[in-house]
């Protein structure tokens, strides 16, 4: 029986699996130190809804993402991923939270971890990445180790977190996991900006390469990891997630828009990213035209 048919298999068994994931998710959680758990509910208590009706924007790392729109986001609530201190040295604004959750994805920036962390106000970590460098997470005051699950897709639906305390669900891309903590801390309006879910190479659920495109760029860095030295993008996995977030948040009154410069992600409503962030410079310029 070939590879793909018994994938095809297990997809369907999903009753099981989903009872191997939660036993899996449990374990991860129940195996972190007393300390490390006692802090991550700290802090997931102190987040609760505390931005209850504010915005926040999400940072992506595509190549549309640009230093001088960063510039502008400085009095913003930011949420930003993986190896977004690539473009620090090009600018002094800072995310408010930080995440990350891919192994191979922190296993390729382990040295900068430690600094990545503290320049944010919390940082989020999938606790199942905790074993590998404890001594970076214990030392953190300001860590949250994420419950992370995967749950099986029901008609083309992933799981979507009711409480990021208890659990958070992996959609096959750390936007999704930073749109679930959104809206766990009570924003209401949530921007993406420089997720342009476009990449050089794409597979499909069954890991058959459906795109590739060696010339087209994957990240606003050069110094990014390369797309084919961690796992490939599920980019129809990935849209179902999204897909999965827009019909959760309109079904709860929160709006999610993408304020991306370009690329292809259309599960939901685009705006203009110059018409929603007015800054005090943007005003004196306005002001000196009149």
């Amino acid at each position: 029986m070939s590879g793909s048919r018994v994938k095809k298999i297990a997809r369907k068994m999903r009753i099981p699996r989903s009872v191997f994931y939660q036993f899996q998710h449990m374990k991860e959680w129940n195996q972190l130190p007393k300390q490390i758990k006692g802090q991550s509910k700290d802090i997931f208590a102190k987040i609760a809804g505390k931005y209850q009706g504010e915005r926040c924007f999400i940072i992506g790392n595509g190549p549309s993402l640009q230093v001088s729109d960063l510039e502008r986001l400085k009095d913003e609530y930011c949420f930003a991923t993986n190896r977004i201190f690539t473009i620090y040295a090009n600018t002094s604004w800072r995310p408010t939270f930080y995440a990350a959750q891919d192994g191979e994805v922190i296993d390729n920036m382990k040295k900068d971890l430690p600094g990545t962390i503290a320049e944010s106000f919390y940082s989020f970590i999938s606790a199942k990445q905790y074993h590998k460098y404890p001594e970076v997470f214990c030392s953190s005051k300001n860590v949250a180790m994420i419950p992370m699950r995967y749950k099986p897709p029901k008609k083309n639906l992933y799981g979507f977190s009711k409480d990021a305390s208890k659990e958070v669900f992996e959609g096959l891309t750390i936007t999704y996991t930073c749109i679930q903590l959104a809206v766990y801390m009570g924003f209401s309006e949530i921007y993406l900006l420089g997720v342009d879910h476009n990449y050089s190479i794409e597979i499909d659920d069954d890991g058959n390469i459906i795109k590739q495109n060696t010339g087209e760029k994957n990240y606003f860095a050069e110094a990014e990891v390369p797309i084919d030295s961690i796992n490939l993008p599920k980019v129809v996995e990935m849209t179902r997630a999204y897909l999965t977030a827009e019909k959760y948040c309109k079904a709860h009154g929160i709006h999610i828009y993408n304020a991306t410069r370009g690329g292809k992600l259309e599960a939901f409503e685009r705006v203009d990213f110059d018409s929603i962030i007015v800054t005090e410079k943007d005003k004196g310029q306005d002001n000196a035209q009149d």
